[in-house]
């Protein structure tokens, strides 16, 4: 009996150690590019300019619909989505008119790129705790489904005393749990937004930065 409880025991650490590895790489694929994040502050500006009184209802009217339609023409065309932010300019440009810039009313590259590395950095927290979750709940489950399993401890490399598997799985579950800890932690930094704060002396424009951060989600 002895021989069999240690046999499933080996097996069933290989398996946590693919879970953990598996889980923990969904994080990479849920990135959204420069171009989306760029657009969602396109988006934001132009609602808060109106709101602000900073431009006039019907220009905000059309600084929203070009800003759909280079949204739209990006996805049409399959290509590669440029987040440069002078090309994107100049598709906007292009679609509506010189104009349109003015949703750039009291804002400014420099906090518009501060912005968009907080939202991926935002978006890279969530996915990972996501990870994290998946992980610690099929470890849990593991622990929960093999309760008496016996498995030889090792420390230092040479093989001590006999624990369960459910203690061993566990260890590894409030590992994960600690690392939850210190990402709610940087959530709570990384989760504030810059948008609107310009570039040195900020904007005489009455720019509500605290609606941007609402329209991101901040």
């Amino acid at each position: 009996t002895n021989h069999k409880l240690f046999a499933v025991g080996k097996v069933l650490v290989a398996s946590v150690s693919w879970i953990v590895l598996v889980v923990t790489g969904v994080s990479a694929q849920e990135r959204r590019d420069e171009f989306y994040y760029l657009s969602e502050m396109n988006k934001a500006s132009s609602v808060m300019v109106v709101e602000q009184g900073i431009v006039p209802k019907a220009l905000g009217r059309t600084i929203a619909e070009t800003v759909s339609k280079v949204i739209a023409d990006a996805e049409k065309s399959g290509a590669q989505r440029s987040g440069d932010y002078l090309i994107v300019e100049k598709s906007l440009i292009a679609a509506g008119g010189p104009d349109v810039t003015r949703m750039h009313s009291g804002r400014s590259r420099q906090d518009i790129g501060a912005t968009r590395n907080r939202l991926f950095q935002r978006a890279q927290l969530i996915a990972t705790f996501a990870s994290l979750n998946s992980a610690r709940a099929a470890l849990l489950d593991m622990a929960a489904r093999y309760p008496d399993a016996i498995v030889p401890a090792y420390t230092v490399g040479v093989q001590a005393q006999p624990i369960s598997f459910g203690h061993y799985v566990l260890a590894y579950a409030e590992a994960l749990e600690r690392n939850a800890e210190r990402l709610r932690r940087a959530y709570a930094n990384v989760n504030r937004s810059p948008l609107g704060s310009a570039a040195l002396g900020t904007s005489s424009f009455p720019v509500n930065r605290a609606r941007l951060a609402d329209l991101l989600g901040f």
